[in-house]
């Protein structure tokens, strides 16, 4: 049975996905709601949290997969998500 826990801020939920990312390495980890993390606690902050997490998942031999619609992301934003992240189609 799968639990749920709700984070109440984006640092919480970088603490989280670090500590998975210690215990799974070598893994291959999807990462969603990209646009609702964006929406709730800011553009800038989420992507400090993508750079944060990109770092932690090289470290860890993982690859860190995160989903979204890139027409949800204005010009400015979805340059900087090219810069830190490859695309896949």
């Amino acid at each position: 049975m799968f639990g749920f826990e709700a984070a109440e801020d984006l640092q919480e939920i970088s603490h989280r996905v670090s500590r998975f990312l210690e215990k799974n390495r070598n893994s291959v980890i999807l990462v969603d709601g990209l646009e609702y993390l964006a929406s709730r606690f800011g553009f800038d902050s989420t992507y400090r949290f993508i750079q944060e997490k990109v770092y932690d998942a090289v470290e860890a031999d993982v690859v860190l997969l995160f989903p979204a619609d890139p027409k949800t992301f204005n010009e400015r934003e979805r340059a900087l998500l090219t810069s830190e992240l490859r695309t896949l189609q």
